[in-house]
């Protein structure tokens, strides 16, 4: 067994090597201190670990951007839970439950729900004595309405190969809830930039800037979304944006466009440039 190691910081995780041993008490205080300035676990408020040390699942980052979700099993704590191969390279984990309820909406819970739409790696930490084993980096390979399976990956790179075949929890209700969970970022743009949405939509018309549709011509109803250039999530503070830093977009362009910026890491020219090129190519 590897020896144990002392993290420092929480980015110091995304490097972790299978099998290396963190003791209780690091990984209690990196998570604790973490989230306190002036500390020396403190790495800057995007890189803060939320939850409690003692809870099962913690995330690292804010709500809408997350850099990863650190999962610590204990054995017997759910009965389902647990290796599904001889090899460990899959394992079952159950949604946090009180009670035997599940509540979709409790912030550990949508930290693992959104991981196929975020693409962001799950860290797997398996118990043993006073010590954490960290099992290695995991992504989501199928869910149902109580569980995950998690399946082992061997770097960062495969982390959106199987974005596309991962179902949502079952129940319809449920559904409902991540289908809204995808649109979240959207409608906090709205909100935090309200006024200048406002004046957008008075001054530009409501035709798409890529495939130039106007809603209103097809559908008889006015519709146009606004998009931001530049993602929210790459300020790090408040700042001064203006018209000429969103762009107009049809439903349909502008989910591919935050695909592209998400899977192949593309600048929005550079998006809309491909998206031409496909939709040219019909």
């Amino acid at each position: 067994m590897i020896p144990s190691l002392e993290l420092k910081k929480p980015s110091q995780l995304l490097a972790l090597t299978s099998k290396t041993v963190i003791s209780k008490r690091n990984l209690f205080d990196l998570i604790q201190f973490s989230k306190q300035n002036q500390t020396e676990y403190f790495e800057g408020d995007e890189w803060k670990i939320n939850n409690t040390p003692q809870q099962g699942i913690n995330w690292i980052g804010n709500n809408f951007d997350l850099k990863a979700v650190i999962i610590k099993t204990r054995k017997g704590s759910y009965a389902e839970d647990g290796w599904q191969d001889n090899e460990k390279t899959l394992f079952s984990y159950s949604f946090k439950a009180q009670q035997g309820i599940i509540n979709y909406n409790d912030k550990a819970n949508k930290s693992l729900i959104n991981q196929p739409i975020g693409g962001y790696p799950i860290l797997l930490f398996s118990e043993k004595s006073s010590n954490w084993i960290f099992e290695g980096l995991f992504t989501i390979m199928k869910m149902d309405k109580r569980s995950v399976v998690l399946k082992k990956i061997h770097n960062l790179l495969e982390l959106s190969k199987n974005q596309d075949i991962i179902p949502t929890p079952s129940t319809q209700k449920d559904v409902t809830y991540i289908e809204g969970e995808r649109k979240f970022v959207t409608h906090l743009l709205a909100e935090r930039n309200a006024q200048i949405i406002k004046d957008l939509k008075s001054k530009i018309p409501w035709i798409c800037d890529i495939c130039n549709l106007e809603f209103i011509k097809l559908y008889s109803k006015n519709y146009i979304e606004a998009h931001h250039k530049r993602p929210l999530h790459t300020y790090q503070n408040s700042h001064t944006v203006s018209i000429e830093d969103f762009v107009m977009l049809c439903p349909n362009c502008h989910k591919a466009v935050h695909i592209l910026l998400r899977e192949d890491n593309l600048e929005y020219d550079c998006a809309k440039d491909k998206i031409l090129s496909l939709l040219n190519n019909e």
